[in-house]
This record gives C-alpha cells, sequence and structure tokens, in this order.
C-alpha cells in the first residue's frame, strides 16, 4: 500500500505567511516533501514539463530554493535548473 501524500498550493500559502520565524521551519518541510516526492515517485523518474526561456524539457524535483516560489529541478539530459513555479506542469 502506498500513501500518497498531496501539498497544495493554499498549504504552501498558508506555510509562507505564518511568520517570519516559522519561514525557515515552512521551507524546511517543504523541501523535505518534495525531496521525498522525487526519491519515492513510481513510475516516469521525469514526470514534468518544465518551460525554459528556449524549449520545454521533462524534469523532477530536486527541492524549494530560499526565494518564495523558485524550485530546483533535474532534466531529463541531467541539467540542474533553478525554476519559477509557473514554468512547471506535470506531465501526462
Amino acid at each position: 500500500m502506498s500513501i500518497r501524500t498531496d501539498i497544495t498550493e493554499a498549504m504552501i500559502e498558508a506555510a509562507m505567511n505564518a511568520g517570519p520565524l516559522t519561514h525557515e521551519f515552512a521551507r524546511r518541510v517543504l523541501s523535505a516533501g518534495l525531496s521525498k516526492m522525487a526519491n519515492t515517485e513510481r513510475g516516469a523518474p521525469f514526470p514534468l514539463w518544465v518551460s525554459t526561456s528556449i524549449d520545454t524539457k521533462r524534469a523532477r524535483f530536486l527541492g524549494v530554493t530560499e526565494r518564495r516560489c523558485y524550485y530546483r529541478i533535474e532534466t531529463e539530459c541531467g541539467q540542474r535548473l533553478t525554476v519559477h513555479g509557473n514554468d512547471i506542469q506535470p506531465s501526462q
């Protein structure tokens, strides 16, 4: 049996707006959750489409950054990028 946890944008927004003392804690929790999702993802190892300035690439999450709404990803060709959340789409 697999337990899947969904993190919604409302959860992220609530965690980030909780206050300056909890901001770092929220960032660490989200980073740990996203890296866990990337490590335990079943099926395709690159479940996302990421729009770069040049083209669209298949990718997976590596973690979050210090800047709000920016994520570290790894593309199928091994390139590691930092992209905005709006540039990430699920693969279908």
